[in-house]
């Protein structure tokens, strides 16, 4: 009996002395002072093993984790509600982490839409998630559930599109092609509406490999 109860103290006595004060995390922010800063890093995300919670026991043997990194080779990310939307050209999908249920799910991994290169990755007010496959040279529309709801840009309209921006305002997708050196415009439904190209000469208003573009 005496053993027992003085075993229990010395884990109390283990566990209190291993208890310290979390050290205060310094805030990082970008420009650095005195300029004033535009940008603060908040934190940072990996998938699943963000949520890895090992159990009490694991915690005392020292129990490793097999919870793998979700993410190999990020390109471009989109947020909708409490989602956070994240183009894997590595493994060949979208990350969806769940930040306030602390789950993670996965676009373009079976079914109508298999994923190969996805790049950019936008979403739109409705909570419709618009992926652009390089490889694929298409457009892919997602639900809220993961579901396929549309593809197009299929028939030879795109050779490699990259990043992407949706304006909910005007009902437009707007799709970079690095391949044709050109900026595409299409509705919400995928109909081809104009293009912003002029070749890859120098000067003003041309392209050459446009990758990237975001609304203001």
């Amino acid at each position: 009996m005496h053993k027992h109860g003085l075993l229990i103290i010395l884990m109390l006595l283990c566990f209190s002395g291993c208890a310290t004060k979390a050290p205060q995390k310094e805030l990082l922010a970008w420009p650095s002072l005195p300029t004033l800063p535009r940008i603060a890093y908040l934190g940072s995300h990996r998938g699943s093993i963000d949520f890895y919670e090992p159990s009490f026991l694991d915690a005392i043997l020292g129990a490793s984790q097999t919870t793998k990194n979700d993410i190999n080779k990020p390109f471009a990310v989109a947020a909708y509600g409490d989602k956070i939307y994240i183009s894997d050209t590595g493994f060949g999908y979208v990350v969806a982490i769940n930040t306030k249920e602390r789950k993670v799910s996965f676009l373009g991994t079976s079914g109508r839409a298999v994923l190969k290169k996805p790049f950019g990755v936008a979403a739109a007010a409705d909570g419709t998630i618009y992926v652009a496959d390089g490889e694929l040279k298409s457009i892919y529309a997602f639900g809220q559930n993961g579901e396929l709801l549309s593809a197009f840009g299929n028939t030879g309209e795109l050779a490699r599109p990259a990043g992407i921006a949706v304006n909910s305002a005007l009902g437009r997708l707007y799709v970079c092609d690095v391949a044709a050196n050109a900026v595409f415009a299409y509705s919400l439904k995928g109909e081809r509406l104009f293009e912003f190209k002029k070749g890859v000469e120098p000067g003003d208003g041309f392209f050459n490999s446009p990758a990237h573009l975001a609304i203001d």
